[in-house]
């Protein structure tokens, strides 16, 4: 999984192990860091990520995951509304999302708990 950021710098990813304590799950709530700002460029975003200083560019399906992540919510909800919105498979829908979860997560600009939001 890549990133291309405003300055057209390819950033690639590790996919986390599914056996990770961190491994996103279809139980795992996630939620934007705090440490980052979102600004949405019309048909894509960018996210700078505060601690780093690098911009991270997202379309038009990672920019409606990541509206759906503003307060913890489960993959498996987040999932759900992408399979109702887009015409896409469960089984691409569910590996495309974790990816992309997984990817901004080790960019630091999700956080992922394995527990009931507050």
């Amino acid at each position: 999984m890549s990133f291309q950021d405003v300055d057209g710098q390819i950033t690639n990813f590790e996919v986390v192990d599914s056996r990770n304590a961190n491994a996103i799950l279809d139980e795992t709530l996630v939620n934007t860091s705090t440490n980052q700002v979102f600004s949405d460029l019309g048909t894509e975003s960018t996210i700078l990520n505060f601690q780093t200083g690098i911009y991270h560019g997202l379309d038009a399906v990672g920019m409606r995951i990541w509206e759906l992540v503003q307060l913890p919510t489960a993959v498996s909800e987040i999932r759900r509304s992408i399979l109702l919105e887009y015409d896409v498979d469960e089984e691409t829908c569910d590996r495309d999302l974790k990816e992309l979860l997984e990817s901004l997560m080790a960019a630091g600009l999700i956080e992922v708990s394995h527990g009931r939001p507050a």
